[in-house]
């Protein structure tokens, strides 16, 4: 059983290449779910990556003169953009197969400072960097098996499982099955990820991102540890 399991590792690896396969795209939308819940309860109703709610929150927030809301808003709104661009950047010119690795350090860097900034800092400057370095997250970690997804918010994901489900059940097309399974388990990883992070809020307050840093330390030595694997294979 397990050396089936490292053969299809094995396979999934050499096919799409580390940073496509299922594991890790459902991991890291875990995260991401994880680091919108507890930035929406201890920022202000502020979403580091789901920019689409942000803007929506952010109008809302001009029209109440809600100057702390709107400078919070505005701020992730540009770290977010800023993110994507250096996320792109990286990909077209940085060489490294560790580049993708430096973004999750740099995530986890981003968790740790803004647990220890939150009573220090204005909220805006505070949850930058977790805006910064989750744009680059995203702009990283774009694909899973060649498709298309994003790990920090979920619209898109959820319009994929739903049209590929029906392509598979009104259409018959079986292989859109295997491709309704991994939007819905992405949908899924979202969802469990962004409840287990407001429990832990409820129970711990902002120390809450420090379970989420754990998570984060854990994934990316095994991320590590994957494309080591994969240059030996």
């Amino acid at each position: 059983m397990q050396d089936s399991k490292l053969k299809e590792l094995e396979d999934e690896v050499s096919r799409f290449g580390t940073h496509q396969i299922k594991g890790i795209a459902y991991f890291l939308t875990l995260l991401g779910g994880a680091i919108d819940a507890v930035s929406y309860m201890g920022f202000d109703h502020t979403l580091p990556a789901a920019q689409t709610g942000n803007l929506l929150l952010l109008m809302v927030d001009i029209t109440r003169l809600n100057v702390q809301g709107i400078a919070i808003k505005m701020t992730t709104l540009l770290s977010f953009i800023a993110g994507l661009v250096v996320s792109r950047c990286a990909y077209h010119y940085y060489r490294s197969i560790y580049w993708r690795i430096y973004i999750l350090v740099g995530l986890s860097a981003a968790c740790l400072f803004t647990f220890l900034a939150f009573d220090h800092l204005p909220s805006g400057l505070a949850i930058a960097p977790l805006s910064f370095t989750l744009a680059m997250t995203t702009g990283a970690f774009n694909k899973v098996e060649n498709e298309l997804y994003n790990n920090s918010f979920t619209t898109g994901n959820i319009k994929k499982a739903i049209i590929a489900w029906c392509e598979f059940l009104f259409k018959g097309q079986a292989e859109q099955k295997e491709r309704a399974v991994i939007f819905t388990c992405l949908v899924l990883s979202f969802v469990i990820g962004a409840f287990t992070a407001a429990l832990f809020y409820f129970l711990f307050g902002m120390a809450a991102l420090l379970v989420i840093l754990c998570e984060i330390i854990i994934f990316t030595v095994c991320y590590f540890l994957l494309i080591r694997f994969s240059q030996k294979s």
